[in-house]
C-alpha cells in the first residue's frame, strides 16, 4: 500500500460496522471466556442481576490443569487466576 492512500484505507475501515460484540463488563468478560474455553460458568446470580461494576460479580470458571482445579474471577478490581485450593482458603476468610 502506498504511503498516500493509507489515510483513506484507515477511514474505510474504520467506517465499517463492527463484527466484533465486545463485553461490557466483568461478567460479560467472564462469561465470554468461558464460552471461548467451553468451560462451565460458575454464574452466582440470576441474568440481569449481576451488579456489574469493575470489582466483578462473583461468578467463575472452573479449569483442569492436568488434573488439578483452578479458579478464574474476578474480584478487587483484578482479575485472578488460583489453584481451587487457593481459592477456597480465600473465600473461607484465610489471609
Amino acid at each position: 500500500m502506498a504511503p498516500s492512500h493509507a489515510g483513506a484505507v484507515v477511514g474505510e475501515l474504520a467506517a465499517l460496522p463492527s463484527a466484533l460484540t465486545l463485553p461490557s463488563g466483568p461478567h460479560d468478560t467472564i462469561a465470554a471466556v468461558a464460552g471461548i474455553l467451553g468451560a462451565k460458568l460458575n454464574q452466582r446470580h440470576r441474568p440481569g442481576e449481576q451488579g456489574d461494576d469493575q470489582d466483578g460479580c462473583g461468578c467463575s470458571i472452573e479449569l483442569d490443569r492436568d488434573g488439578e482445579p483452578w479458579v478464574f474471577t474476578r474480584g478487587n478490581s483484578y482479575w485472578y487466576l488460583l489453584a481451587l485450593i487457593i481459592s477456597l482458603f480465600l473465600n473461607l476468610g484465610g489471609c
